[in-house]
């Protein structure tokens, strides 16, 4: 699915919820989760792809694979953060959202932890 079909999807799915909003909220709130999921499903494909296709230029540079999935990793998970936090916001839950945005905070040091630890060995390596 492209992006124009995507953005088509979801201008006219929030037509939709507008004009649904004042009789049922709550049918509104189920038509946008339900774009939100189609959308995101459509989008997998794309994102298979340019992994792909990074990973195999990652592997003619003749680097190691694993920073290459911490940056996966790491891009993941502001994604999911940001997108769990936004639908939180559209449900009027800022405490949630904020505590979503925390935990993606949280993991992306957790998985990037090994890397600062690599940088401080070679620090010590070049002080010493």
């Amino acid at each position: 699915m492209d992006i124009i079909s995507v953005c088509v999807i979801c201008v006219v799915t929030s037509l939709i919820c507008k004009l649904l909003e004042s009789d049922s909220g709550s049918i509104s709130h189920a038509l946008s989760l339900c774009a939100v999921a189609v959308t995101a499903s459509a989008l997998i494909y794309g994102i298979n792809e340019i992994l792909t296709l990074a990973r195999r230029l990652y592997s003619y540079a003749d680097l190691d694979l694993y920073y290459f999935d911490v940056l996966v990793k790491g891009a993941g998970i502001c994604i999911l953060a940001k997108t769990a936090a936004d639908c939180c916001r559209d449900c009027n839950e800022s405490a949630l959202a904020s505590a979503a945005e925390t935990a993606g905070r949280v993991a992306l040091v957790v998985i990037a932890f090994p890397l600062f630890s690599g940088v401080m060995s070679i620090v010590e390596e070049l002080i010493v």
